[in-house]
């Protein structure tokens, strides 16, 4: 772990420090903040855990943290030594909010028996929480002997929760209990557990770490905790998957880049975020390659994506502060991040002064031209194109012309989140993953790796991030992309696809737990099924009457809307595409009424 030492971590930012006395301090009726006020929290408030963890209102995030400190070290003593991670950000939400995601041992997404425990643990009353952190010898108890016994005999494994009510009730019974020396004893001295926390440049980071580190010590004191300091989360996941692989694993990751004999200037917006920190890193084998940063002012917190960053220019269709276009060159690229660093998009201004935005759907459709023009698969692999139900009818209508004369191309689209993109991708020996809001990247089948390192698309699985979308990553591995192509800004949007007129927003409703989607499929509503019934009607209507159009309604998982994607192969009549949202809005309303 020497190379851990290497790392640059920034100062303290503040004097205070927690305490073991301050452990009552984080409950839901004193949840104290790094100021010292306190933020309580109702019972009847409930908190999930999402695509990205935990991530709301900054104040609420003490009494989260705090008990997601005490479940983990439960977790990760349960298991032989590996390596976790534990990130603090809200990514390209705005800087009032913060969030806690995790990373699992060896870089895997948390299972979802451990989901449903976290929530469970989190949403406790105070009494509830404090009945099983109050409980002696909680660990010792839960990783017994006897639990693991029964554990495995059951058919099923028994889950967290039961393994802990069974400790609340029994009682510590050190008979049957593995002591935390003989834990110690078994584990090879080679190989320790460790938990790696990271952060964003969120003012509240530095504080939830320690609130994080202070529940977990409230149960286990035998854990390395490492604080790596501000760090992209796709950085921090890397690190946390390859902890053991490599000597140095961020030099795996940083130390790749690639050569060309004309110097390039690249300009990328850091959305007033983490990135400022890292995206020379991620050049520094590119000796042609001369980084310019935008949006890179960590002092007045308030300008983390403000108006700037990945999700400002994808979602709102803006140009962002910070970039004056009219000062450059026509074509000129700007690669624009978001507050962590997992979201990337570009943008250029044309000869007619017009803004394009090239977001994950243009990323995505420059990795499959890249690999069908340079890899002839002559042993007929399957190359994935891997999309949500959000991504553009003029990239579904580009990857099918493609597979016309690349038939090994295949067209997968899977439910919303990264999580299901990769799930997804395990149907390819090599796919390419994005969701339009710019965060993805290449993977490939273990069994057939070693033939892809071998050919021409070697270069895309060192220059990504193969753990997670790396938005500065992407940046590296699409420069390299252009150059090998000999394509310059030009010649990607002639080669890219012609966008859809489309429209995203969202609709408010009483309770979004009234609605669900179709476990098998998210673009089918079969909660309430009229709601469904009254789509497929719509859309008929409007694709005998203006063209082939498409309808994406699906219940949000964190708040009380429902979120609403349409749009139109056609743009012949540019008011139809603003009244078929508005014939769906009012069938939610109408529904509303109903329920």
């Amino acid at each position: 772990m020497h190379f851990l030492s290497k790392l640059k971590r920034p100062q303290q930012e503040t004097d205070f420090k927690l305490t073991a006395s301050d452990h009552l301090n984080f409950g839901r009726s004193y949840n104290r903040q790094l100021n010292g006020s306190i933020c309580k929290i109702p019972d009847s408030m409930i908190f999930r855990y999402g695509t990205a963890g935990f991530r709301y209102f900054s104040p609420l995030l003490p009494l989260i943290v705090y008990r997601i400190g005490a479940a983990m070290a439960i977790i990760v003593n349960m298991y032989s030594p590996e390596a976790y991670g534990i990130v603090f950000t809200a990514s390209h939400n705005s800087w009032r909010d913060n969030g806690v995601k995790i990373v699992y041992r060896n870089g895997l997404m948390l299972p979802k028996q451990h989901v449903e425990f976290l929530e469970y643990f989190v949403n406790l009353s105070d009494a509830e929480c404090h009945k099983i952190l109050d409980t002696p010898g909680l660990l010792e108890t839960v990783l017994s002997k006897e639990n693991s016994r029964l554990a495995a005999e059951d058919k099923e494994l028994r889950t967290l929760k039961d393994l802990i009510d069974a400790a609340v009730n029994a009682g510590y019974d050190p008979s049957v209990s593995v002591s935390s020396k003989e834990r110690l004893e078994n584990k090879n001295n080679e190989k320790r557990n460790i938990v790696i926390l990271a952060r964003d440049t969120r003012e509240s980071g530095e504080y939830l770490e320690q609130v994080f580190e202070l529940g977990f010590k409230r149960i286990s004191n035998n854990i390395e905790i490492f604080k790596a300091g501000y760090m992209p989360t796709a950085t921090h996941h890397f690190l946390v998957a390859h902890f053991f692989d490599y000597e140095d694993p961020l030099a795996t990751l940083l130390n790749k880049g690639f050569d060309d004999k004309t110097p390039t200037t690249i300009h990328v917006d850091c959305a007033n975020g983490v990135g400022v920190h890292w995206v020379h890193e991620y050049f520094k084998a590119c000796r042609h390659i001369d980084v310019k940063l935008y949006n890179n002012d960590l002092e007045d917190k308030k300008l983390l994506n403000n108006e700037c960053g990945a999700d400002y220019v994808q979602s709102l269709r803006l140009r962002p502060d910070g970039i004056d276009y009219q000062a450059f060159e026509p074509y000129t690229r700007f690669y624009h991040l978001d507050g962590d660093c997992d979201r990337m998009v570009m943008t250029f201004y044309c000869d007619k002064e017009q803004l394009h935005i090239f977001d994950g759907d243009h990323l995505l459709l420059l990795f499959i031209a890249f690999i069908r023009k340079v890899y002839e698969n002559s042993n007929g692999y399957r190359i994935g194109a891997v999309h949500t139900g959000y991504a553009n009818s003029g990239l579904i209508l580009a990857i099918q012309k493609i597979a016309e004369d690349y038939p090994c191309l295949i067209n997968i689209r899977t439910g919303t989140g990264v999580a299901k993109l990769i799930k997804g991708s395990a149907s390819a020996d090599m796919a390419v993953y994005f969701e339009p809001n710019g965060h993805g990247s290449i993977l490939v089948s273990p069994c057939c790796k070693a033939e892809f390192m071998k050919s021409p698309v070697a270069p895309l699985f060192e220059l990504t991030n193969p753990a997670i979308g790396d938005g500065i990553a992407n940046i590296r591995a699409i420069e390299y992309m252009l150059c090998k192509l000999g394509w310059s800004t030009k010649d990607w949007l002639q080669n890219s696809f012609e966008r859809c007129p489309t429209r995203l927003t969202k609709i408010p409703v009483n309770s979004v737990l009234k609605y669900a989607s179709h476990p098998k499929n998210e673009e089918i509503l079969i909660q309430p099924a009229c709601l469904q019934s009254y789509i497929e009607d719509t859309v008929r209507s409007f694709t005998t009457k203006y063209g082939n159009c498409n309808v994406f309604l699906r219940p949000s998982g964190t708040e009380n809307y429902m979120r609403l994607k349409v749009d139109m192969e056609k743009d012949d009549d540019p008011k139809a595409l603003e009244l078929l949202v508005s014939v769906i809005e009012n069938g939610v309303k109408l529904v509303e009424k109903l329920l």
